[in-house]
């Protein structure tokens, strides 16, 4: 028979050792049940010269075929850097090539993209410019107010 202490040093026991055996088997059963993470790569796709590929790139999108578009704050004819580029990446066998679709000018048709493209489910391209356009919002030789435009 056993006595009272015997019996609450048993009740005791149990009741701390059944928390620390089910947090042991949860944790068992999450490292057993979650994939192991894979090796991550990096590779640059391309590097921008400041030629005729542009500098500054300013965000990527991706169109149903695996092209990457994107703008850059140059090149361009206008005052500082440019007025800045749209640009396409397309894969070429093991790698990439980058194709220039259109140079701001800094009138009418907007300068200094900060922001990349839309890509619309046609494969049109929409963005917008901090500058050209209309008006005369900005200080610094660029007349206009900003464009929003579609390629």
């Amino acid at each position: 028979m056993t006595n009272r202490l015997q019996l609450s040093t048993s009740v005791l026991s149990n009741s701390v050792l059944a928390p620390v055996v089910a947090a042991a088997m949860v944790l068992a059963l999450i490292m057993i049940a979650t994939p192991s993470a894979q090796a991550q790569t990096f590779q640059v796709l391309h590097n921008f010269t400041d030629g005729a590929d542009g500098a500054t790139p300013l965000g990527i999108a991706m169109d149903a075929h695996g092209n990457l578009y994107g703008t850059t704050l140059s090149p361009g004819s206008c005052q500082l850097s440019g007025c800045g580029g749209v640009f396409k990446l397309a894969r070429s066998g093991s790698g990439w090539t980058i194709n220039s679709l259109y140079h701001f000018q800094g009138g009418a048709d907007g300068s200094w993209p900060h922001a990349g493209v839309t890509v619309a489910s046609d494969g049109t391209l929409y963005g917008t410019t901090t500058a050209g356009g209309g008006g005369s919002c900005n200080p610094g030789g660029i007349a206009g107010c900003g464009t929003v435009y579609r390629l």
